[in-house]
């Protein structure tokens, strides 16, 4: 029997993985860079929605491939493969470069006081999220709570085009201007 299929299946998954998803998370933020900009507003303001969405999102694109998989309607089942096998994973893939710059950038500020470039920011999370999905449990959980926010930010980016995300904020709206002059009386 040929053992080979395997093992040259692993040597060519591996560098592909270590060099292929990276490359394809900087690329996004290159071609998209407002909207990959948004989704970092959203995230950086927003993270516990963020979470929450992408969670809920992750769920129904499999509840629709399960359902709409198992239709006897052919359309349906396009359906299915469509949300699974390209919006997903385009909105993955955003959602990954998202977190992977914020965290980023947060592991640079905890380094030095400078603000670094947005592709370093990005590469430094880049590692940060590759090393930590080498842990196991903890790291993978790490890469899950990741991978859900930056997918809700991602849709929450998508969804808020015009660039505006309302953020309330009560220190802002309790603060009156006072007027440096007295009322004439």
């Amino acid at each position: 029997m040929n053992d080979q299929g395997p093992r040259a299946l692993v040597f060519c998954l591996i560098p592909g993985l270590l060099c292929g998803f990276p490359t394809l998370l900087i690329l996004v933020t290159a071609l998209v860079p407002t909207y990959f900009d948004r989704a970092r507003r959203v995230v950086s303001t927003r993270p516990w929605q963020s979470f929450l969405l992408g969670l809920v999102n992750f769920v129904f694109f499999f509840a629709i491939a399960a359902v709409f998989g198992e239709s006897a309607f052919a359309p349906l089942k396009g359906v299915a493969a469509l949300s699974l096998l390209i919006v997903l994973p385009l909105m993955i893939v955003t959602g990954l470069a998202t977190a992977a710059s914020v965290a980023g950038e947060r592991v640079l500020a905890l380094l030095t006081e400078r603000p670094g470039t947005p592709l370093g920011t990005l590469v430094i999370g880049i590692v940060c999220l590759g090393l930590s999905a080498l842990l196991p449990i903890i790291g993978w959980l790490v890469l899950a709570i990741l991978l859900m926010t930056g997918l809700g930010a991602a849709l929450l980016a998508l969804l808020r085009r015009n660039g505006t995300i309302p953020v309330e904020s009560r220190t802002e709206a309790s603060a009156v201007p006072e007027s440096s002059e007295t009322p004439a009386e």
